[in-house]
């Protein structure tokens, strides 16, 4: 409902915090792109902890434990970023799991 209201308002800024955690992959998926000609013009900041969420940011920051430790697109951070590297073998561990 929040993500709702928030679109019928068409803000200049979206902050999304964590919105799709509660959501399966395919739903957010389906979220994501039914907003993205919506956010088209505008600016949306989205905190998540899905790398599939962030994998397809202009720029991604990576906060580890308060601190930016690194800072850029998908590439570059998972070649140069310890902390994005780790995440990404952690959820690709936990996708092989399942």
């Amino acid at each position: 409902m929040a993500i709702a209201r928030a679109v019928l308002r068409r803000p200049d800024i979206y902050l999304f915090d964590d919105a799709f955690s509660a959501l399966d992959s395919l739903t957010e998926t389906n979220v994501r792109s039914a907003l993205r000609p919506i956010l088209r013009h505008a600016t949306a900041v989205v905190v998540t902890q899905r790398l599939a969420t962030a994998i397809e940011a202009d720029e991604i920051v990576v906060l580890d434990q308060g601190r930016v430790v690194g800072r850029g697109r998908h590439p570059t951070l998972i070649r140069d970023c310890v902390a994005y590297q780790r995440i990404a073998r952690s959820q690709a561990d936990l996708t092989a799991a399942r």
